[in-house]
């Protein structure tokens, strides 16, 4: 039988509660994964990253707001990139590591 449960509306933060974690999310992938990067920074924006997550998720409920979504879209999106950067062993294109150059 076909699921015939509507869809539901994602769940949205206040906007200046959005806007402070966003902005802080864009702060902190320009200082740490950049394109000039190092390991640490990387594992360091990893751990904000969630912490970042935790907040968003912890936020009151409220009434829909395009930037909310935007937001937590973006941190979905950081951590995939933190993820890659970390999985990545060899400076390859724009993305540099500082810890991968070889000796």
């Amino acid at each position: 039988a076909p699921d015939t449960t509507a869809p539901r509306p994602p769940r949205c933060v206040a906007e200046s509660d959005a806007v402070r974690i966003r902005h802080t999310l864009q702060k902190l992938m320009m200082e740490q994964a950049g394109i000039v990067r190092t390991t640490e920074g990387l594992r360091d924006a990893r751990r904000k990253i969630k912490a970042l997550k935790e907040e968003f998720k912890a936020q009151p409920e409220a009434p829909f707001s395009p930037y909310s979504c935007e937001t937590e879209n973006l941190l979905e999106a950081a951590q995939f990139v933190v993820e890659g950067a970390m999985a990545r062993k060899a400076n390859v294109g724009l993305h540099y590591n500082l810890d991968l150059v070889p000796a």
